[in-house]
This record gives structure tokens, C-alpha cells and sequence, in this order.
């Protein structure tokens, strides 16, 4: 009862925000409850102990049989052969790929790009954020870093262009790159692809 008790109340403080991170920290009380679970004795739970195996199995198999006939694409990145499970990073990625050149300044706001093709950030921070956790010299060295090494692209998602957050420190980003950028002509997705207007004469 004191496991269970235990257990509810952990559940109730990321229920708001079930992420899997979170259920994966508070899970070991219900883990221990299942267990003890199993190992009784009746008839109720050798009946669920098989469903839960004929689950479990069940559960492995469609997993298995999903991963190998989802649809997927491959790339030769700087780094090797990379698979793409989602069509819009498939696009984006090979666009990339043609379009890039190896420790090349690139901006990529959300961080993930730089390893798969051998690309660096400019900046002191190499991802954002329009929260907090992003202070605003750190937006601003991101700006100026722009104009300092003329990044020729950068990868700016939707979600970011909102500023609706108090505590969003993005606007003089967001400014900079409305006047000195401009999307390209590639795959068209969330996350845009933004290149310097080569008109622009340096400050």
C-alpha cells in the first residue's frame, strides 16, 4: 500500500507534463508493484500473467514488423550513410548536403545538423530556444555572428517566429534575419531554410 501510495504521487507530479523522460524516473515503484504481481499465486493472475505475456509478444512483433516496412530513404552525409524515417528531414537533409561544403559557418537552431554534415556554428550557442534558458547576449552573439562570418544558411523552424513568451529574447534575431535573409526554393517543411541576401552590403 505504501509502494502504491508512493507511486501515485510521483505520477501526479509530471501528470501535468507526461513527457517520457519523466514517466522513465517514476516508474520503478510500479515496476516493483508489477513484479510482486506476477509472482502471486491464483488463478486471476496466471490469467493475467499469460495476457500480459501474449501482450508483451504481441506488442514486440508489430514493432519489429512496423520498423522494417516503414518508409525510409538513405543519404551519403560528410559522416557516412545516414536512413531518414520522415520525408521532410529526407528533403532537407539531401538539399543540405548538395548545397553545403564541410566545416562551412552554418546556423542551425535546432542543433541537430551540424555532426551528420560536418558543419560548424558560429556562434557561442549552436541551438535556441524562445525560453529563458536562452539569455539575451547569447540571442545577440548569435546576430552578430551572422554578420561577422556572413553565414551563407540557416535553418530557422516556425515555432520560433511566434514570441509569445515573456521571456523570449529572439526579437533582435528574428529582425536581422527578416531583413538580411530570405527562404529558399527547397523542400518546404517546418523548418525553414534561410539564405543571406548576397546584395547586402556588410555593416
Amino acid at each position: 500500500m505504501l509502494l502504491n501510495v508512493l507511486g501515485l504521487f510521483l505520477f501526479l507530479g509530471v501528470a501535468p507534463a507526461p513527457t517520457y523522460p519523466r514517466l522513465c524516473v517514476i516508474a520503478l515503484p510500479s515496476f516493483v508493484t508489477l513484479t510482486w504481481f506476477l509472482n502471486s499465486t491464483g488463478k486471476l493472475h496466471t490469467i493475467c500473467r499469460q495476457l500480459l505475456w501474449l501482450g508483451t509478444l504481441a506488442t514486440m512483433a508489430a514493432s519489429v514488423g512496423h520498423e522494417q516496412t516503414r518508409w525510409r530513404e538513405y543519404i551519403d552525409t560528410r559522416i557516412g550513410r545516414a536512413a531518414f524515417f520522415e520525408s521532410g528531414d529526407f528533403a532537407r537533409y539531401k538539399w543540405l548536403v548538395g548545397h553545403t561544403y564541410p566545416s562551412e559557418p552554418f546556423f542551425d537552431c535546432t542543433g541537430q545538423s551540424y555532426f551528420l554534415l560536418g558543419l560548424r556554428s558560429p556562434a557561442v550557442v549552436s541551438f535556441l530556444t524562445d525560453s529563458d534558458y536562452l539569455r539575451p547576449d547569447q540571442a545577440l552573439n548569435v546576430r552578430d555572428s551572422l554578420e561577422k562570418n556572413r553565414v551563407p544558411l540557416v535553418l530557422w523552424t516556425d515555432n520560433l517566429d511566434l514570441g509569445v513568451r515573456p521571456d523570449d529574447h529572439l526579437s533582435p534575431l528574428r529582425v536581422y534575419l527578416r531583413t538580411h535573409y530570405r527562404a529558399v526554393d527547397g523542400p518546404r517543411t517546418s523548418v525553414q531554410i534561410l539564405s543571406r541576401n548576397l546584395d547586402l552590403p556588410s555593416r
